[in-house]
């Protein structure tokens, strides 16, 4: 692997294998990684991570008169680092369920590692699989990291002749500390998470209502739906108190107004009643200005948005059949970690380095969180010269030999700088990791730290080459499979809604779980589809172009089932299925044309488009009444597809 620099500008050589194992690395590469990225506040997350370092390396070492205990211990507090802005039920839920997860990874560790080669596979497994649930559930940092780097640890110290017993103990005692101490700041502030989400949903709803530039209304919608998704995540995983959902119905009467307005544009449909989007009125102002007749539908309209509010996190059993699909991009990761491990770790064995565990860790490190190839490989070398850093700082620490209490003093130090820098810049954490888990490794295993540092040092290079290997190597013969399976998912949750609207089945509780999986499906639509272009670039532009008309065509289905008065023509949401249906029916596995996936796409959109003259049925509102001709006005809200198609 070498590492080619070039100007802002400049590019490696974009041909044959030397492209594959070639880095260009650019001046803006280089001020990326040294810069440090904007941050919500963390120093309350930083305080409790540092208080749970301290309670079991300290609590250890008062009970016991010596930092091995402690050591163990400290393994099962990384618990406190998952969720910690999260809502209080749902992160009791995932702090115990990570817990239980690095109590059973050090069992494991602490019953392979003293069996020599059979670790190797049973920390790429470990790896893998908390890669993959990682991913799936999308929990973000530190992600799958500390699950290997607690396996490697445990079984360091069984090898070391501490029994596998008293390992999983004291991990466990950990976790249930960190447990603790993660959930104390509900009792000074039990509904921060929620309020903090539903207050920047609110904005960013104002800022999708205000919008005029046809140019920036997609990242503006985009902004809008990540933060209302968001919210709802948190307002639900927290248990829907009133107090919240209230406001979260008032911004998702704003958010569906505006979203059927521009539904209606397109297809030539008054808005009304949802004016409220363009004049700033309330549902209450309808019904008090409104005739009877009219005030009656606005009324029908609040209580149908009231029961809509289907957004928030989907099912975790959903998103794990998901990301065990053909083509995810989840399992992708998940592969790429799991055998980038199994060469780190092999290929540590192979140099006589009996406890290869760091180099299975340096390997998840830079794989882990997943990404382009580029910003992978970026990365990477970051995380690389940060890991060297941390090394040297390691070395200097073992030739101060510090106290047990300095010690102490020194990890809860430690810990405070990686929560506070791990969001700014992750290359500057990696040097405060480093000494961290080095010093936690010698003291729960009895071991030499000098020769620690120096197998570290080499442990780290065959992790970090290995992980580029495998990154460099893999899913180039099919490039556009991830955009591919992605779309799949979408095309699925189309034709679940569309056969909702078709049955006029818009209400139960499926049709809003349906509606929750498209809407989760669309807000990733453009991150996958970014990632994939810039791994392959031309190869995938036929296959970007249909992504887009597809996540179009879903905020169209969105629109239509949110708008009354568009949501009724049930035969004409049942003729659009027919194309969705040709779609499906090929394998994704399978190589396909793009432009025969688009035809279908733009198939389905021109039956939804071609709206009738003609009610469908007698008990359904007569369309012509509501007809109008497209107003000038509202052509700054249509979406690109609609301004290509014209």
């Amino acid at each position: 692997m070498t590492a080619t620099w070039t100007g802002a500008r400049g590019r490696a050589p974009r041909h044959g294998l030397g492209h594959w194992l070639t880095v260009s690395v650019s001046r803006t590469d280089v001020r990326s990684a040294l810069r440090l990225a904007p941050s919500p506040p963390r120093l309350k997350i930083a305080i409790k991570a540092a208080a749970a370092m301290t309670l079991t390396l300290g609590g250890g070492l008062a009970l016991t008169g010596s930092l091995s205990a402690g050591a163990l211990a400290s393994l099962g507090a990384f618990t406190v680092l998952y969720g910690p802005t999260t809502a209080a039920r749902w992160r009791l839920r995932l702090m115990i369920a990570v817990g239980v997860g690095l109590v059973t990874t050090a069992a494991i560790g602490a019953l392979t590692a003293p069996l020599g080669w059979i670790d190797v596979p049973a920390m790429a497994l470990t790896g893998g699989v908390a890669a993959l649930l990682c991913q799936a559930l999308r929990l973000g940092p530190p992600g799958a990291l500390f699950f290997v780097l607690v396996h490697g640890v445990a079984g360091l110290s069984a090898s070391h002749g501490t029994s596998p017993g008293r390992i999983v103990a004291m991990v466990a005692l950990g976790a249930v500390l960190a447990t603790a101490i993660g959930m104390s700041d509900v009792v000074l502030d039990p509904q921060g998470p929620q309020r903090q989400a539903v207050e920047a949903a609110e904005r960013a709803i104002t800022r999708f209502e205000e919008a005029d530039d046809p140019d920036s209304l997609d990242e503006v919608r985009r902004a809008a739906s990540a933060a209302l998704h968001r919210a709802w995540t948190v307002v639900t995983d927290g248990g829907s108190a009133p107090r919240w959902t209230d406001r979260l119905w008032g911004a998702q009467e704003r958010y569906i107004a505006v979203t059927a307005r521009l539904t209606g544009a397109r297809l030539g449909i008054s808005p009304h009643p949802w004016e409220s989007a363009a004049g700033n009125e309330t549902a209450s102002d309808l019904l008090a200005l409104q005739e009877p007749t009219d005030r009656a539908r606005a009324g029908r309209v609040e209580r149908e948005q009231i029961r809509d509010t289907s957004l928030g996190r989907p099912a975790a059993s959903f998103t794990l059949r998901r990301a065990l699909e053909p083509g995810s991009e989840t399992r992708l990761v998940a592969g790429r970690v799991a055998a980038a491990t199994l060469l780190g770790s092999a290929a540590a064995m192979l140099v006589q380095n009996d406890h290869p565990y760091w180099a299975a860790a340096t390997a998840t490190l830079v794989l882990h969180q997943g990404g382009t190839r580029r910003g992978q490989t970026v990365r990477g070398l970051q995380r690389f010269v940060g890991t060297l850093l941390g090394l040297a700082l390691f070395a200097a620490i073992s030739v101060a030999d510090p106290g047990p209490v300095a010690v102490v003093a020194l990890v809860a130090a430690l810990q405070f700088v990686i929560e506070v820098m791990i969001v700014r810049n992750y290359g500057y954490a990696v040097i405060a990791i480093t000494p961290l888990a080095l010093t936690i490794s010698a003291h729960a295993s009895h071991s030499a730290q000098a020769t620690l540092a120096a197998d570290r040092a080499l442990d780290t290079l065959l992790g970090v080459a290995a992980a580029f290997l495998v990154l460099w190597c893999s899913g180039r013969r099919r490039p556009e499979l991830p955009l591919r399976a992605h779309g799949r998912r979408v095309v699925r949750g189309l034709d679940h809604v569309l056969a909702d609207l078709a049955g006029g089945n818009v209400e139960t509780r499926a049709a809003r779980e349906h509606r929750r999986r498209l809407y989760s499906d669309l807000l990733e639509t453009d991150d996958v589809a970014r990632r994939v272009q810039a791994d392959a670039g031309d190869r995938v532009a036929d296959y970007h172009a249909m992504q887009r008309s597809l996540t179009d065509l879903g905020y169209l289905v969105l629109g239509a089932a949110w708008n009354p008065d568009i949501r009724g023509a049930r035969d004409q949401f049942a003729a659009a299925r027919a194309p969705l249906a040709h779609i499906l029916a090929h394998p994704v596995t399978e190589p396909r044309d793009a432009a025969d996936i688009a035809a279908k796409v733009a198939a389905v959109e021109a039956v939804i488009t071609d709206w009738p003259d003609q009610p469908d049925h007698p008990d359904q509102p007569d369309h012509r009444s509501v007809r109008v001709e497209p107003d000038p006005r509202r052509a700054r809200y249509r979406p690109h597809s609609s301004r290509r198609s014209e």
